[in-house]
């Protein structure tokens, strides 16, 4: 019969408590809390293998040095060691457990030894002066938040053992430039790379068989399905390309830099959270392929003041529009199934008309009506057969309509005109 030995041990460091277990130290508190620590690799005769749950949570210790025969560290070990900013890990070390080191907010710098093969949820959450990293080849598992809002990392290099990266993995690692995805990630969960601000450019392998990128955009390997735009990207547009048929969950959340976003037809699902935090998207044209809008997708896009909808009424998740305190649905004559409100927002018939033609001063001009503060442009061609419109005024329907005078119009011999949105 196999038996187990488990007792409290006086450690030999006054300033360490610990159990035994078989012959094995598992350090589970230090009296020190201030300065730096150097973990035995034995004691009592014992080797020091674990180091416990909060073994040293909330402590005031600048650094520590943990042993080769150290193997594990356990759950919220070095939590909120606010003051710790040196760690040096032991070669013997294999699994990082949850929290492990969450809110060491002066952690500058760690090396991870070759022997590790795990690192825990919200293993460096929070480690807000971490700079670099490098993930060694040995490492198979990450958990999910396990370096989110790490704000100073600009780093960051993946080894070949990770086939998985975790939800929120890098969530909000706003100094974070750009990040290579090599060919052994096979899955990336939702809002890994999200609120990154500085993000310009995600990169993939070209041999990865899941995963691609296009202009520093990710995509599904034949970029039906878009999953990340970089939230750091400058320009004020997009146009998402043809063959993408679902816009991912949180895809463009807090891309506060975008004014304008063109969705192409053929794409049938806007995932959870996509457009969340856009604060400057103004407008939105939504195809009539589209059929289903999740939760709170075009949330706290605090400047959309118009969507078009070319189809009939989507299917809706949770409050897509919560919190968009501007904006106002618009769509098409004949198509059937719309009412108002549209999960709380206003939602109109786009109508907009040209009436009272008349020629003023030599000028063209003519009324618009339509939806009570509805934008209108008007866009002027010379040709019908090959048409190239130009935008020749944006018009706000205030009660419902406005005039519209072209003081071009003298300079051409006939021009046509139609409207549209912005």
């Amino acid at each position: 019969m196999a038996t187990a030995l488990v007792g409290f041990v006086q450690c030999t460091e006054a300033q360490f408590s610990c159990v035994t277990n078989d012959g094995a130290i598992t350090i589970t508190g230090c009296s020190v809390n201030a300065g730096a620590v150097i973990i035995p690799s034995t004691t009592n005769g014992y080797p020091v293998v674990n180091i416990g749950d909060d073994a040293f949570a909330n402590h005031g210790i600048t650094s520590v040095t943990i042993p080769d025969s150290v193997t594990n560290i356990g759950e919220a070990t070095f939590y909120d060691c606010t003051s710790l900013a040196s760690v040096s890990l032991g070669n013997g070390l294999v699994t990082l457990g949850t929290l492990g080191f969450e809110d060491c907010s002066a952690l500058t710098g760690i090396t991870f030894p070759s022997s590790l093969t795990s690192i825990g949820s919200y293993e460096f959450n929070h480690c807000s002066s971490l700079a670099s990293l490098t993930i060694p080849n040995t490492v198979t598992n990450i958990g999910d938040n396990a370096f989110a809002y790490c704000n100073d990392l600009t780093n960051v290099t993946i080894g070949s053992g990770i086939t998985t990266f975790p939800s929120y993995a890098f969530y909000e690692c706003t100094s974070l430039p750009g990040i290579d995805i090599p060919t052994n990630i096979t899955s990336i969960g939702d809002y890994v790379l999200s609120d990154c601000t500085l993000l310009t450019a995600i990169k993939v392998d070209p041999a990865n068989p899941d995963f691609s990128s296009l202009n520093g955009v990710l995509f599904n390997k034949n970029q039906t399905s878009i999953l990340q735009y970089p939230a750091g990207k400058t320009t004020n547009g997009y146009t998402i390309p043809s063959a993408v048929t679902n816009i991912g969950t949180a895809a463009f959340l807090f891309c506060t830099n975008l004014t304008h976003v063109t969705i192409p037809n053929g794409v049938t699902s806007i995932g959870t959270n996509a457009f969340w935090g856009d604060l400057n998207l103004s407008g939105l044209v939504i195809p009539a392929s589209v059929g289903s809008i999740r939760d709170s997708a075009f949330e706290y896009c605090t400047n959309l003041t118009a969507m078009y909808f070319q189809g009939p009424p989507p299917n809706l998740g949770y409050g897509p529009f919560a919190n968009d305190t501007n904006l106002v649905i618009y769509y098409l004559p004949g198509a059937t199934g719309w009412s108002s409100p549209f999960s709380g927002v206003t939602a109109e018939l786009w109508n907009p008309k040209a009436s009272k033609f008349s020629v003023t001063g030599g000028h063209f001009g003519f009324k618009i009506i339509g939806p009570t503060n509805a934008v209108i442009v008007v866009a002027a061609c010379t040709n019908l057969a090959n048409p190239a419109w130009l935008r020749v005024s944006t018009n706000t329907l205030t009660s419902g309509a406005s005039s519209f005078t072209d003081a071009q119009s003298p300079n051409y011999t006939g021009r046509f005109y139609r409207l549209r949105s912005p």
